[in-house]
């Protein structure tokens, strides 16, 4: 089941004073990232190239289901994305070497390895602030799903966020903790 963070734990996440300097700080930009990106799948995140930059925001196909989605560049984003600008591979974050990202048979599992080292940082962070659930990547994709529901908005509407289809019942479950809480 999807386990969301509270609204006071994300913002507990974004104000945290992590050193430049530690292990942890490119995995909490990543985090956020993935929340400013609109709960932007990891994998899709990771793939991301200088190519998807076009007029102030982030194109990209959503892997899973080939979707195009432009989501725009908001001044926290960028300044995120300035930090990661400097590696020395087509992939905005670094994460990939430009042979990962032409090695489309293992490509798939590579991306695996690097979430699940994401993952165990962001385990980490969680606890450093208090956090209830534990944290990992797609916690911040089912986060702003409830969030977003919290503020009123249509489910269809976040469903088209998420990149699910219309009527898809996966939106269901990433706002099933809300219910819960609302009931």
């Amino acid at each position: 089941l999807p386990h969301p963070i509270s609204k006071e734990e994300m913002q507990k996440y974004f104000q945290l004073d992590l050193c430049s300097n530690s292990y942890l700080y490119e995995s909490w930009l990543i985090g956020k990232l993935i929340f400013l990106l609109g709960g932007i799948n990891v994998a899709d995140l990771f793939r991301i190239t200088d190519d998807s930059i076009k007029s102030g925001r982030v194109v990209y196909f959503r892997a899973k289901t080939k979707k195009l989605y432009s989501v725009k560049i908001l001044p926290a984003t960028n300044e995120i994305l300035q930090h990661f600008k400097s590696k020395e591979t087509k992939s905005i974050l670094g994460i990939l070497s430009n042979e990962d990202l032409k090695n489309k048979a293992k490509l798939p599992y590579i991306i695996q390895q690097k979430n699940h080292l994401l993952n165990n940082h962001l385990k980490k962070i969680g606890a450093m602030i208090g956090c209830k659930e534990k944290l990992r990547g797609y916690t911040f994709r089912y986060t702003i799903a409830n969030l977003c529901k919290q503020m009123g908005y249509d489910v269809q509407l976040i469903a088209e966020l998420l990149g699910h289809s219309y009527g898809n019942r996966v939106t269901g479950i990433y706002l099933e903790a809300y219910d819960r809480v609302l009931i």
